[in-house]
Formats: C-alpha cells, sequence, structure tokens
C-alpha cells in the first residue's frame, strides 16, 4: 500500500517554522525531561520526522506521541496521525492451530519416530556370497 504524505503535519511544520532537525531535538528534550533519561539511545532523529511526513509512519510511538503532543499543543490525530485500527489485521489470517490436539499429538510415545516397514526378504547374504564365491 503506497504511503499518503501527512499533509497536515507538513503544513503546521511550515507554520510555526519546524525543521525536521529541530522539531527532533525539541521532542527529544521534553521525553528527557519526562522520563529522567540521560542516554542519548533511541532519541528521535530527523530521519523520524520526516518519515512521519511521508506517511511512513501513521502513528508515533507513545514516548513520541506525548512529546510531540506537548510541543505542538494538539493531539496527534489533529496533526493528521491515524491511531491503528485494531480490529483489522495487516497480516494474512493464519490456519487456526489446535494447541491442544496438537500437542496430544507430539507427546504420544511413537510421535516422531518412524514406523517400521514390511520385512522383505534380505538379499544382501546373497549378494555377498557372490562377491566371494561362496554361493
Amino acid at each position: 500500500m503506497p504511503h499518503v504524505r501527512n499533509a497536515v503535519f507538513i503544513a503546521w511544520m511550515a507554520k510555526n517554522d519546524w525543521t525536521a532537525l529541530e522539531l527532533a531535538r525539541s521532542l527529544n528534550t521534553v521525553i528527557n525531561e519526562v522520563t529522567q533519561r540521560t542516554s542519548t539511545r533511541g532519541e528521535l532523529s530527523e530521519v523520524t520526522i520526516r518519515k512521519w511526513r511521508a506517511g511512513e509512519t501513521t502513528w508515533p510511538q507513545a514516548k513520541a506521541r506525548m512529546a510531540l503532543e506537548q510541543v505542538s499543543v494538539r493531539t496527534a490525530a489533529d496533526l493528521g496521525f491515524l491511531p491503528p485500527d485494531r480490529r483489522k489485521s495487516r497480516a494474512a489470517p493464519e490456519d487456526p492451530l489446535h494447541r491442544r490436539t496438537f500437542l496430544t499429538a507430539a507427546s504420544r510415545p511413537d510421535a516422531g519416530t518412524a514406523r517400521r516397514l514390511p520385512s522383505r526378504p534380505d538379499h544382501s547374504l546373497t549378494r555377498l556370497g557372490h562377491r566371494t564365491g561362496l554361493s
């Protein structure tokens, strides 16, 4: 499915003279103040903001969303982000797995073992005798 640019978010950024880098830094400051985090690991970047604008990310993660709402004084939905529809699954539906049946079958003593084939005459001795001249 192609991405749809978040025109509302883009317009808000332009109206408030935000660059992607400046907004990312401001959001990180809010996140660090709220979480008391001192590490820079996992911070938002300019790339994150570009993904939001491009529509690659339709609903920012909770911390980023909280910071964005504080900085913008608007909800994420007001900025054009769409909350995930939990009723729709993006993944194809899987075949139902009947766990009880599976576990019962897997725990049987003969599960995973090869069944014995009906016996056939063993001709290996005959062949051996031909090679050695013992027949």
